[in-house]
């Protein structure tokens, strides 16, 4: 997947491993940022390129998503020690 985006984006593989790695730390308005010019590239792709993108990224969106859950569950826990 970070080869495909790299290639996608214009951007070295480790920035783009980087660059996963971080979007859990990010708030959900740089989180739709990221996953906005993610798309605006996926828009010069072809078709099935497209559709495997578009997968990929529904995928890590819904990781990201769970991963924000836990975090709130943990600090919801935290608080309530």
């Amino acid at each position: 997947m970070e080869v495909q985006l790299s290639q996608l984006l214009g951007v070295p593989k480790p920035s783009v491993s980087a660059m996963l790695e971080k979007l859990g730390d990010l708030n959900e308005s740089n989180t739709q940022l990221v996953l906005a010019r993610i798309q605006e590239k996926l828009s010069e792709s072809s078709e099935s390129s497209i559709q495997q993108a578009k997968a990929q990224v529904q995928y890590e969106n819904t990781r990201l998503e769970n991963e924000v859950h836990r975090l709130n569950k943990g600090i919801g826990q935290l608080k309530s020690q």
